[in-house]
């Protein structure tokens, strides 16, 4: 009786509306303190990710397992979600249960590490714990790294299991499904760094055929070496999807609402799925499938590259700031750069200039010659090492991509002179730098020749102090942290692939470089003709300045 008037009182008019509004602001306070919670831990975690990989611990699964947590989250599976979530934040606090690499005496042990590393029930190098539709980002990645370790020693590649997990979506309607799934979110797994939308692009590899495809792509890998086999309608179903699935008002591929809104600019997966529609001359690969809604794809990319990154201690945001803006800057001078009009060229051309000055302040460690993945570290890493590939995407590694981009080195060089040896001053380079927007020297005994900037220089200085190492820097340093780190694999670079893009990068050993003029090594490039080239680059290492030294 007593509990019947008290829930009278409590609905008797004037007391249900202030009822109804201290539940929903007690569950608000609850929902707020949860949130808070989850962003905590998540940014911790990113933080012990950047902590275990200095630690050389095995984290290629790090940013899959946190996809397939919200995933789950965002199906309602909210138990399985947080379960996973706490046990894995317990992981990483703990170290209990992750894998440390240990140091290899051959890399035939390196190979047998990795291959055991497979799990036996899915075939996926992923663990079983989480669901089937994150398998496949972690396992390319590491059959990459096995390819390359296999090649080194001149076997096939060969694993202990088959992909079985790949048995999900092995027809034409499976896979349209598995597509429809992970493509659609709702509003608050769109606000995350990443959504489930990355595990629809990681599929899109596998829709790549030996006739669209050069012989030496990466993406073919499980298919070139009969590690699983899909129709030819798979494939077609595949492009297919994605050809339809592009956002005709931004140009790109995203998550969407359950209704089709895009409901983030996702140039992360955008920049990956675009290479499937254009090879790397931006030309169109599919007859049937030619790239549309290029206008509005160049106009979202150039607004996202050119926002600022996020706060330093903000790891989780800064992890997806830096693939993003190193895959959108790539998807520029590849898939895109035929299409982009002169004044489109000039602004992606200060864009590119900010950037790379903003990786290289955060990420260079000049101690170490290489870059870190997140700001502050204290040492560099293999992740990092896609600051290094700005430097080839930009064409600063590569004579020919150069000219393709920019010009050749009579196009772009615009100012020359001529000048005594004993005018040569830094005081004089200084004053040519700042005139000429420089950021480093290059010495010569004589005329390079057009793929020989990098080649044939014997010096390089800097004419004022300077984040952006000059490219010359950069690969000794790379190659000197490449020879001597311990750790074989990052989160998703392994160093077999970074030693692999440097290999046909030229450099002379004896390059010495210095923050001023070394008269004793300008004397000595005089030589016998009493003359010698510097040449003056900018912060995107595109030559701009020609100074000829005469010692009479």
């Amino acid at each position: 009786m007593t509990e019947k008037k008290n829930w009278k009182r409590l609905v008797a008019p004037g007391r249900l509306v202030p009822a109804i509004l201290l539940l929903f602001c007690t569950l608000g306070i609850l929902v707020a303190i949860g949130v808070y919670g989850f962003n905590s831990r998540l940014k911790e975690m990113f933080r012990l990710n950047r902590e275990l990989q200095e630690e050389n611990y095995v984290m290629s699964e790090f940013e899959y397992r946190l996809e397939g947590i919200s995933y789950l989250w965002d199906r309602g599976r909210w138990g399985e979600a947080v379960g996973l979530f706490n046990q894995y934040y317990g992981q990483l606090k703990s170290r209990e249960g992750l894998v440390k690499l240990p140091v290899f005496n051959s890399v035939q042990e390196e190979l047998e590490f990795y291959l055991n590393q497979q799990n036996p029930r899915t075939g996926a190098f992923m663990n079983d714990a989480y669901p089937m539709c994150v398998y496949h980002g972690p396992t390319e990645n590491v059959l990459k790294h096995i390819e390359k370790l296999s090649l080194q020693l001149g076997k096939p590649v060969r694993l202990k299991y088959r992909l079985a997990y790949l048995d999900r979506i092995d027809t034409p309607e499976k896979v349209v499904a598995f597509l429809e799934d992970v493509s659609s979110v709702g509003y608050l797994a769109s606000m995350m760094p990443q959504t489930s939308f990355h595990l629809a692009r990681d599929i899109l590899s596998l829709a790549r055929d030996e006739v669209h495809s050069r012989s030496d792509d990466a993406d073919r890998l499980i298919e070139k070496h009969g590690l699983y086999h899909f129709s030819p309608e798979w494939k077609h179903a595949v492009l297919q999807w994605f050809y339809a699935a592009q956002d005709p008002e931004t140009g790109l591929w995203g998550p969407k609402s359950a209704s089709g809104k895009l409901l983030k600019l996702d140039l992360n997966n955008t920049s990956s799925i675009i290479k499937t529609f254009r090879d790397k001359e931006g030309n169109d690969i599919h007859e049937e499938f030619p790239l549309r809604y290029v206008g509005p794809l160049l106009t979202s990319t150039l607004k996202t590259l050119s926002e600022p990154p996020p706060s330093d201690d903000d790891l989780a945001w800064m992890h997806e700031w830096n693939l993003k803006s190193l895959k959108s800057l790539r998807m520029m001078t590849r898939y895109l750069w035929k299409d982009m009009s002169a004044s489109d060229r000039e602004r992606a051309t200060g864009v590119f200039k900010w950037y790379i000055r903003t990786c290289c302040e955060k990420y260079y460690i000049p101690e170490e010659g290489a870059f870190s993945y997140y700001p502050g570290s204290e040492h560099a890493s293999l992740d990092g090492m896609t600051s290094l590939f700005i430097y080839n995407e930009i064409g600063a590694l590569s004579p020919e991509k150069q000219r393709q981009l920019w010009g050749s080195c009579e196009e772009t060089v615009q100012g020359a002179d001529v000048i005594a040896v004993s005018r040569l001053t830094p005081a004089k380079l200084r004053t040519i730098a700042a005139n000429h927007g420089l950021n480093s020297f290059r010495f010569y005994p004589d005329s390079p020749d057009r793929d020989g900037l990098l080649s044939e220089a014997r010096m390089v200085c800097y004419p004022t102090p300077t984040p952006v190492p000059d490219s010359i820097e950069l690969v000794q340093g790379v190659r000197r942290f490449l020879a001597t780190t311990d750790h074989g694999m990052g989160n998703w670079v392994s160093k077999a692939e970074v030693c692999e893009r440097l290999q046909p990068v030229a450099i002379r050993k004896d390059v010495v470089v210095a923050d001023g003029v070394s008269e004793s090594k300008v004397h000595t490039l005089l030589g016998k003709t009493g003359e010698c080239v510097i040449v003056g680059f900018d912060l995107l290492q595109v030559p701009r300045y020609r100074l000829v030294v005469r010692s009479r």
